[in-house]
């Protein structure tokens, strides 16, 4: 009888083992659930992709504007016309987008979708770099010369330049060319017909930057010369600059009396 049951291969050996072992069955039942489990992964997966999409039927609570200064945010945000309670995919993303492009002074916009309910209209402001006149009214111009709009009053923040397609390039790129500090003590730039720059500081000097070159290192000395405070300043040749008229010292290079 031993020796029977140890030559049973049903029982010895594993290509005759029961296949309803519980081991088996338990291994099996493992591989169903994580099976199960990954499906139901996927599934919620793609619902939650599928609700936070432009095709979800959750209402829009709030629209924001990027890359605007307050004033035109606001002017986006209306223009835009992405009612609150809208579902997103009700939203027509194509037709915001066209209109806010209308906006002046909008260079380019784009939408996105922050979860789980923002609307964030993304905006390239151009902003204002200088003003040339136009008859009675100003207009405001970028850092290319393109047009942003018009406005009755000058701003007095930005630097005139002459409404000249010939001109304006130039003495654009001589204002690109200053730093921050020097930019906001111009108030004006000209050209003569020979196509020599000067430029008119808000004080009342003048600087003769001569000829449309060197735009780098003329901004380098002449924002060191400016604490100078001079009458004319002179960065047509930047290797030997010059001052003319009443100068006046800064205050640390002024020679201090004798103590008697």
């Amino acid at each position: 009888m031993v020796t029977a049951l140890l030559d049973d291969p049903a029982r010895t050996g594993p290509e005759g083992a029961d296949p309803g072992d519980p081991p088996r069955r338990r291994i099996a039942v493992r591989r169903s659930r994580v099976i199960a489990g990954a499906v139901g992964l996927v599934v919620v997966a793609a619902a939650l992709g599928w609700l936070l999409s432009w095709h979800s039927p959750i209402p829009v609570r709030e629209v924001v504007v990027s890359g605007a200064v307050p004033e035109t945010a606001v002017e986006v945000e209306a223009t835009a016309g992405i009612s609150l309670g809208t579902p997103l995919r009700e939203v027509d993303a194509a037709g915001a987008l066209a209109r806010v492009q209308q906006v002046e002074g909008i260079d380019g916009a784009s939408l996105e979708l922050q979860r789980p309910w923002t609307v964030i209209v993304h905006v390239q402001e151009r902003v204002p770099f200088a003003v040339a006149a136009a008859g009675d009214v100003w207009t405001v111009l970028d850092d290319r010369g393109q047009p942003i709009r018009q406005v009755d009053k000058r701003p007095k923040r930005l630097p005139e330049v002459p409404q000249s397609d010939a001109a304006e390039p130039a003495l654009l790129a001589v204002l690109a060319a200053l730093d921050p500090r020097t930019q906001a003590k111009v108030a004006a730039l000209t050209a003569t017909p020979e196509g020599t720059i000067a430029l008119q500081m808000r004080n009342g000097a003048t600087v003769d930057w001569g000829a449309p070159d060197e735009h780098a290192e003329k901004a380098r000395v002449l924002g060191a010369l400016l604490p100078l405070q001079a009458e004319r300043y002179s960065v047509a040749v930047p290797q030997r600059p010059a001052v003319g008229g009443d100068v006046v010292l800064p205050k640390r290079n002024q020679k201090r009396p004798a103590a008697e």
